[in-house]
């Protein structure tokens, strides 16, 4: 743009003096018009020159994009070049070369100050014109013209010309325009940016990644109490007072963060300079990236939410109490959102309907209630959603619970800028009540079921005016019920009759009734025979035909009794419990510094068991630290470690843990559980337990050597008949490695035999009855056979549970082959027998044979009998000979 205007001033130079070339000739022309004819040749080289000159200027005219005006001040007649039409559009020949044409061509907010301001610079002495204004185009709109001038002036002074451009300044004005704009919007933006940078207490910050330079804002101050001169300006400042136990993970969450997007958002703990811990919210945008895409620069902001996050925790208490006190209403309650969805629903509401709420939450009423039931309640829900509330009592056919009445409240839920957001419905189902308004008004119309129908029961007597109970004016069924009388009886009576109190301290008790309007005791109600009723009577005072009236309505606290004796007693069996326990158990409250870091526990809670384990006594031990007294706990063993995970993060143990310190040696049970802001301990001494274990072990290994070394094939089974277990015998006699035995099926192993041997074991399975000294003979394997006696038993733990089934096995092969040896020698020796018996018969002398030394065994042959005249088969007299002597 400089050099476009210093180009312009240099044409405008140029012009001038041309110009003035020109009129200092016409001059001369003028004076020595008689001395033309001497002067021809000198004429005809300067007209030669002029035109020269004139060829340039329209060249350099022609090379311009401005347009170049000769303005006639005298005649008032303006020249133009031929960029005129195209800057400004082409004009009529008749008006344009006219002064006054071209000053109602300009703005009229410009007109005025232009003109003046023209006439003040012609009629002054200087030779330059300069100004700024806005001027029409053809097509109607209007440029911003930069109109310089350079303005001749006659001998006398007198301006009687002006030679001059016009430039569209209108995209420069434009490009003006904006910058400045643009200055205004970054100012306003800087001083909104400091404003609200101090308005929410916020410390913004401008980290640079590349060189890990931190800038801060005041906000350090108001959030961490450092000044920014204190605070180094680096991310390691920063990062260095990051409590330990969130340094790992908002590294994890950043890094996650930035890899995925431009922004994060992390909740950490950060030192304060007072030296507590303060929870804030960090949240910080990528403004830059480098060409690899790594981010160097982030903006970024810090708020202390310690005060919110109390608030949230103190929110989720209040939504906890008002969950328990609407459930404890017996309306039915809800909140619908404005999509017409279930959002909210108290235990009445999943009562009534029969769902559970998680069933009703995020579903759309007309989806819920069905679409008949709708359309009763569509043009109420209608009117909720556009900010009416709404109160009908009407029949209502729902498709579960058949024909209701029910009283719909409706209450619109309305944000601060007016729109519903929702509603809160409250639905009593009035049904019983309508019905018994009904048949109440055909009865009388004094009594409700409702003041009958409670289980508490009142009583309505006047004052008098000296503070006397007067007799009873209205009782209802369960006072009689309750009290033993009749209703006649009972209006025959004042609360005097029935209270087991002395007149006095009744009076005492109307006294503050007639001043607070309403009192709560506990008292004693007689009955009619003699029975004393624990009572809580709540006693409410209104006026009735003029006098001071008494409502008290009267509950039988008998139950809150004995439920608060039973309380008193469970906490002395809890007490007698603990103090006969054979197990330790202790309470431990936290002790904390004052960064909030778990430094040791006091012991609020000891039964004589724990104090007995700890060598120690219940009074020595409470309010004692345990590093104090047992300092083992961190040093020997990381008990205090498991027990500050316990507290900070809700998760019990149960542990086993050997423990040599303080002269305590062996090994503990150690279970914990949270307690409020502790723990709470049951220990016992397993050492011995620990000691049988190791001799059961020891036996299960004695126990298993002799199984290995067995001779006698073990086996157990699954239910799919897959070997669990195996011995080498078992292995030896099935022809098989032992190494394919386990985890392979019966078919697997000893395919020849599973035919025979499958139904048996899953009929024991089925059965649980065992097959004992069964012989079974056959191949095993191709070539190798076996005979064995096998016992196939059920295999069940103490609870009955089936394991599977067990198998023992002895090959009886060789045994088998003596059996068969013997049988031979034993039919050999009786056929030798038969022949011997046959020789005895038919020979004619007489036979004995003796079967022991003594002859008390002996067989003899039919002469021998018949020799001593003895019958065939009767046994023959013996001969007991001498001592020595045979």
């Amino acid at each position: 743009m400089k050099n476009e205007e210093n180009e312009h001033n240099s044409l405008l130079d140029q012009m001038v003096v041309l110009q003035q070339r020109v009129g200092e000739l016409e001059d001369k022309v003028s004076q020595y018009e008689q001395q033309l004819a001497q002067e021809r040749a000198t004429r005809q080289r300067l007209e030669t020159s002029l035109q020269k000159t004139e060829e340039r200027l329209s060249l350099v005219l022609r090379a311009t994009n401005d347009a170049i005006y000769d303005c006639d001040l005298e005649g008032g007649i303006i020249g133009w070049n031929a960029a005129y039409n195209e800057l400004l559009g082409a004009r009529p020949e008749s008006t344009a070369n006219s002064w006054q044409w071209w000053i109602e061509l300009m703005h009229p907010d410009d007109r005025d100050w232009v003109v003046s301001r023209f006439q003040e610079t012609v009629a002054g002495t200087g030779d330059r014109w300069v100004a700024e204004y806005r001027y029409q185009k053809t097509d109607g709109s209007y440029a911003n013209i930069l109109d310089r001038g350079y303005i001749l002036r006659n001998q006398t002074g007198k301006a009687i010309r002006v030679i001059g451009t016009l430039f569209d300044a209108t995209a420069q004005k434009q490009v003006e325009a904006e910058l400045h704009q643009q200055k205004e919007y970054l100012r306003l933006a800087n001083e909104r940016f400091q404003v609200a940078a101090r308005a929410v207490n916020a410390l913004i910050y401008d980290w640079q990644i590349t060189t890990d330079r931190v800038e801060r804002t005041d906000g350090l101050t108001s959030i961490l109490g450092y000044s920014l001169t204190e605070a180094e300006p680096t991310l390691n400042w920063w990062r260095d007072r990051i409590h330990p136990d969130d340094v790992e993970r908002m590294d994890q969450e950043t890094a996650t963060a930035l890899s995925q997007g431009d922004s994060y958002k992390i909740e950490y703990r950060v030192l304060h300079k007072s030296n507590h811990y303060i929870h804030i919210l960090d949240q910080g945008l990528v403004v830059a990236r480098d060409n690899q895409g790594n981010p160097v620069r982030v903006i970024g902001s810090t708020i202390d939410i310690s005060d919110r996050q109390q608030t949230e925790a103190t929110l989720k208490q209040r939504e906890a109490e008002l969950r328990l006190i609407t459930d404890a209403v017996p309306a039915l309650i809800a909140y619908v959102d404005s999509d017409c969805r279930y959002r909210f629903v108290n235990r009445a509401f999943t009562t009534w309907f029969g769902h559970p709420a998680e069933h009703l939450i995020g579903q759309s009423v007309a989806d819920f209630v069905g679409a008949t039931v709708y359309e009763y309640m569509r043009r109420d829900i209608e009117a909720a959603l556009e900010g009416k509330p709404i109160k009908v009592e009407t029949w209502m056919p729902f498709q579960d619970g058949g024909s209701r009445y029910v009283r719909r409240h409706y209450i619109p839920d309305i944000d601060p800028q007016g729109n519903v957001k929702g509603f809160y419905a409250f639905i009593n189902d009035i049904t019983d009540l309508k019905q018994t308004e009904a048949a109440l008004r055909e009865r009388e119309q004094r009594f409700s079921t409702l003041f009958n129908g409670m289980e508490d029961w009142v009583l309505v007597y006047p004052l008098t005016p000296d503070s006397q109970p007067g007799q009873f004016i209205e009782v209802n069924e369960p006072a009689c019920k309750r009290l033993g009388y009749t209703r006649q009886e009972l209006l025959t009576l004042s609360i005097a009759d029935v209270v087991d109190l002395p007149l006095a301290d009744l009076k005492v008790i109307f006294q503050k009734l007639l001043q607070d309007k309403r009192v709560v005791i506990e008292s004693v109600h007689r009955t009619k025979d003699g029975q004393k009723i624990p009572v809580e009577v709540s006693s409410t005072l209104f006026t009735l035909n003029g006098l001071p009236t008494v409502q008290s309505i009267c509950r039988d606290i008998t139950e809150r009794r004995q439920a608060e004796e039973a309380l008193r007693r469970s906490k002395e069996r809890f007490k007698v419990a603990q103090d006969l326990s054979l197990d330790g158990f202790t309470i431990l409250q936290s002790l904390r510094n004052p960064a909030g870091k778990i430094v040791d526990f006091k012991w609020t809670y000891v039964n004589p068991m724990a104090a007995k384990m700890l060598q120690n006594s219940v009074a020595g031990l409470l309010d004692q630290r345990l590093l104090q007294v047992l300092p083992g706990n961190q040093t020997n063993s990381d008990l205090f470690e498991r027990y500050v995970r316990v507290v900070e993060t809700g998760e019990p143990h149960d542990i086993e843990v050997r423990y040599e310190s303080e002269g305590i040696v062996g090994w503990f049970r150690n279970m914990a559980v949270k307690l409020d802001d502790g723990v709470a301990i049951s220990f016992s001494d397993i050492t011995e337990q620990k000691q049988v274990e190791l001799a059961v072990r020891k036996s299960e290994a004695v126990l298993n050597a002799f199984i290995a070394s067995s001779p006698i094939g073990i086996a157990f089974f699954d239910h799919d008949l897959r070997y669990l277990y195996a011995n080498e015998a078992l292995a030896t006699m099935n022809g098989v490695p032992l190494s394919h035995h386990l985890g392979c099926t019966l078919w697997e192993v000893v395919p020849q035999m599973a035919p025979e041997f499958a139904p048996m074991l899953r009929q024991i399975l089925q059965t649980r009855q065992p097959r004992l000294n069964f012989e079974f003979s056959g191949e095993v394997q191709p070539g190798i056979y076996r005979h064995a006696l096998a016992n196939h038993f059920p295999v069940c733990l103490p609870d009955g549970e089936l394991l599977g089934v067990g198998v023992t096995v002895m090959e009886i092969s060789e045994l088998k082959r003596v059996e068969a040896a013997l049988r031979i020698s034993e039919a050999f020796a009786q056929a030798r027998v038969q022949e011997l018996e046959t020789l005895m018969e038919i020979t004619p002398a007489a036979l004995w044979i003796a079967h022991d030394p003594d002859c008390h065994q002996m067989t003899a042959n039919r002469t021998a009998y018949n020799l001593m005249r003895m019958p065939p088969g009767s046994y023959p007299c013996s001969v007991q000979p001498e001592p020595g002597k045979r």
